[in-house]
């Protein structure tokens, strides 16, 4: 094997090690609680449609915390009702699951955050050894 070769194979190695480890440990720093739904509000995004805004609170040691952070409500709907029948899942009051960064607590969310560059970089790692076994076989 040329040495060029090795070399895409073993930093594509590490680059797969490194993205499937952020790709799995996306939520690793995060904490799950139970949160309530303070309010939600429909907001016009104009030709996007009508969209649902939640804000939330959540305690964590006693300290209450609020955020708007709701991945799942982030799309605008095309029919005001459809809006509407999303925003009457989350009435005023309802409990939900929240999960909040341990070491930044005010950082709440209603979603584990999904990280898709570790994907990326997972695919970029696979290429470059693949690209290293090809250039192998060549000479």
């Amino acid at each position: 094997m040329s040495r060029q070769a090795f070399h895409l194979v073993l930093f594509g190695l590490l680059f797969a090690a490194l993205g499937a480890f952020w790709a799995f440990n996306a939520g690793g720093g995060y904490v799950a609680t139970t949160g309530n739904v303070v309010k939600t509000v429909l907001k016009d995004e104009g030709t996007l449609g009508t969209a649902v805004r939640l804000l939330f609170s959540y305690q964590v040691a006693g300290v209450t915390y609020e955020s708007t952070r709701a991945p799942e409500l982030n799309k605008a709907y095309s029919s005001k009702q459809d809006a509407l029948n999303k925003q009457a899942e989350y009435w005023d009051g309802r409990s939900i699951p929240v999960y909040y960064d341990a070491s930044n607590p005010k950082n709440g969310m209603t979603e584990l955050p999904k990280w898709r560059t570790g994907w990326f970089v997972f695919a970029v790692g696979v290429a470059m050894m693949l690209l290293g076994v090809l250039t192998r076989r060549r000479m």
